[in-house]
C-alpha cells in the first residue's frame, strides 16, 4: 500500500516539476519577445520623434505626436515591469507593446515617413 502512495507522490511531483519548467520556459520566451519588440519600438519612436519635430505643424503632425507620446508611455511602462511580471501579466504586456507598435505605425503614416 505504501509503495502505491510513494509512486503516486513521485508521479505528482514529476508532473508539478514539468508544469513549473514549462511555466518558466513560457515566461522566458515572452520576456525575450517583448524585449525584442521594445527595442524595435524604441528605435522607431526616436526616429519618428525627430521627423515630427522637424515637420511643419498640421493636424496630422499633431495627431502623430500624440500617438508617439502614447506609444512611448506604453513602451516605458512595459520596460519597467518586464522582469517582475507573471506569465499572465507578460501576455497582457505583449498586447500593450503591439498596440504601441500600431500607434507608431499610424504616426509614421501621418508623418508621411513611409516610402512608396
Amino acid at each position: 500500500m505504501w509503495i502505491a502512495y510513494l509512486i503516486l507522490v513521485v508521479a505528482l511531483a514529476g508532473i508539478a516539476y514539468e508544469e513549473f519548467r514549462l511555466y518558466r520556459e513560457d515566461c522566458a520566451v515572452l520576456r525575450h519577445t517583448i524585449s525584442v519588440n521594445l527595442s524595435i519600438l524604441s528605435s522607431e519612436l526616436v526616429e519618428l520623434q525627430r521627423i515630427a519635430d522637424f515637420s511643419t505643424t498640421s493636424k496630422e503632425v499633431e495627431r502623430a505626436k500624440h500617438l508617439l507620446i502614447f506609444a512611448s508611455t506604453l513602451s516605458e511602462g512595459a520596460s519597467e515591469e518586464l522582469h517582475s511580471a507573471t506569465r499572465k501579466e507578460l501576455r497582457l504586456m505583449l498586447g500593450r507593446v503591439f498596440r504601441a507598435m500600431m500607434h507608431s505605425a499610424e504616426a509614421r503614416r501621418l508623418l508621411g515617413a513611409c516610402r512608396k
